[in-house]
């Protein structure tokens, strides 16, 4: 929340937020959890489900933290987001103060591999 701004301002921009996620193409679903795992917000998922991916996702997220502290070896360099791909789906992680964001999409858009052939050429190219 922005210094100055009361509850209900913010949730007004959390909800100004969402509404924009929802309409991105791919949209699947969100969902919003306290850094304690507990989940506040979520749509277009089961509740079940929506509380083993907020666990999961904070491991996650704490894991990266850690991962990027000892790669980068400066304290400056916190981790702000995540994003995963598979072939199918795209999951997106933000962390804000005590809470998370973790978005779910389709992925709508397929685009070609590059393929790298046994003579280190890529698509026929020299890679």
């Amino acid at each position: 929340m922005k210094p100055g701004t009361t509850p209900t301002q913010a949730m007004s921009e959390v909800d100004v937020i969402l509404r924009d996620l929802k309409a991105q193409p791919g949209f699947s679903s969100y969902m919003i959890m306290n850094n304690d795992g507990i989940v506040i917000k979520y749509e277009n998922i089961e509740y079940k489900r929506a509380v083993q991916i907020a666990h999961l996702v904070l491991d996650l997220a704490s894991k990266a933290k850690r991962a990027a502290r000892n790669l980068l070896e400066s304290p400056e360099n916190e981790v702000e987001s995540i994003r995963l791909k598979s072939r199918d789906y795209e999951l997106i992680v933000g962390q804000s103060g005590n809470f998370t964001l973790a978005v779910v999409q389709n992925q709508t858009h397929h685009f070609p591999q590059a393929s790298i052939n046994r003579s280190g050429h890529a698509n026929g190219k020299k890679a």
